[in-house]
């Protein structure tokens, strides 16, 4: 049993993103029950069709994925059609910003951007800072892209029935689930307005066969609790601490990092009102019956780091306008 408040294991969400694979072919066909957290490994960490397996120096097989890096030889550059419609969408995305998801390419791989979306109100991801990786494959719009869910404190909180601890997202347009499939006039707008609505108010009944279990059972309101404490735990915190303070923005700047600092400090009032509301938690274990994973809800102790964030977020803020001030001397 995991003790929730401790400080994270230091894996990044980078590290995530760049190692997992996605079982795209073997989702189809899983049973329609509750995951356990073997079968929920298992189906993470199946080879995916385009993987190959291949010798390493030693002899030994392992797989090998397809370079994405345009700055290292090999890259399988993506081709003009690709190209035009990730430029063309994400302009769509700045031009006509969707309420609550903010997206900003990478400025190392052309055909991968990144993606927050905030939790939204009235749900257990309430004004949760939540990360996305989005990888376009060269053949796109004509396939869907891989999109990884990062917020995940090193793979293991599993924070919805289809927002995996591995970071495997489940949903049919991108071939992760049965359903209606991708099609050329899907978008990156489109997954994003998927994903946003899985995080809704019963996430409980996002599993398959849980449709109708009634709002006020008990299953339903203690995965509700269970959610709330690690949206605080890792959404909030975690992700301001690793995308801002320690300023890992992987898009390559500073656009999610601004984003997620001014939008803590919008909401951080939220946060502390929070905590003290579901403080009579404290101490409880809390189960994801979905994982099997349990935790020790600390909710007195988050407040506390919620505090210590503020402050930080702050002298960080007015490092970024003083920094900016001397660039506009210079230049």
């Amino acid at each position: 049993m995991e003790i929730c408040e401790s400080a994270p294991d230091g894996a990044t969400a980078q590290a995530i993103a760049s190692t997992v694979l996605s079982n795209d072919n073997g989702s189809k066909k899983r049973s329609y029950h509750m995951a356990t957290a073997a079968s929920e490994n298992q189906n993470c960490n199946v080879k995916d069709e385009k993987d190959q397996l291949v010798e390493d120096d030693s002899g030994k097989l392992k797989i090998s994925v397809p370079n994405t890096d345009p700055l290292t030889p090999g890259y399988d550059y993506p081709t003009k059609v690709c190209l035009n419609r990730i430029h063309s969408e994400l302009l769509d995305c700045q031009r006509d910003p969707l309420d609550g998801i903010f997206v900003a390419p990478d400025h190392n791989q052309l055909n991968v951007c990144h993606a927050i979306i905030i939790g939204p109100s009235d749900t257990p991801y309430e004004q949760g800072i939540f990360q996305f990786r989005f990888e376009i494959p060269n053949n796109y719009p004509y396939e869907p892209p891989k999109v990884t869910f990062l917020t995940t404190r090193g793979g293991t909180v599993r924070f919805n029935p289809n927002l995996y601890a591995c970071g495997k997202v489940c949903l049919s347009i991108l071939g992760t689930w049965s359903g209606p499939q991708w099609t050329a006039a899907q978008s990156i707008r489109s997954v994003l307005l998927s994903i946003q609505s899985l995080l809704q108010e019963y996430p409980y009944r996002n599993e398959p066969g849980f449709e109708d279990t009634p709002v006020t059972s008990p299953e339903v309101i203690e995965y509700n609790r269970y959610i709330r404490f690690e949206t605080m735990r890792v959404a909030v915190i975690d992700s301001i601490e690793s995308l801002v303070l320690k300023h890992e923005d992987p898009s390559g700047d500073d656009r999610l990092a601004n984003f997620a600092a001014e939008h803590f400090m919008e909401y951080v009032e939220f946060y502390k009102h929070l905590c003290e509301e579901y403080a009579f938690l404290d101490r409880r274990i809390m189960k994801d019956r979905f994982s099997g994973r349990e935790c020790n809800c600390q909710f007195r102790s988050l407040a506390q780091r919620i505090e210590a964030c503020e402050v930080d977020v702050r002298k960080w803020l007015v490092r970024k306008v003083q920094a900016a001030g001397v660039n506009a001397k210079t230049n």
